[in-house]
């Protein structure tokens, strides 16, 4: 099997990174006026943080190759 992170800090390292990503491209948008987009981008920052806190629980230890 492939695993999708090396451990579980790396995943919610990874997962943390781009939902802060996703957030400074919601402000970016809500710069411009684009509510769409403002939307799309707090949806998936929101769905990252969730998977982070999905991974320091523990949820998602099957896809670690050391959890």
């Amino acid at each position: 099997m492939g695993w999708l992170f090396k451990n579980r800090e790396d995943a919610i390292t990874c997962n943390s990174d781009a939902a802060a990503d996703a957030w400074r491209q919601a402000a970016k948008a809500k710069k411009t006026g684009d509510a769409k987009a403002v939307k799309a981008w707090t949806d998936w920052a929101r769905d990252c943080d969730q998977t982070a806190t999905g991974f320091a629980n523990g949820d998602y230890d099957d896809v670690l190759k050391n959890p």
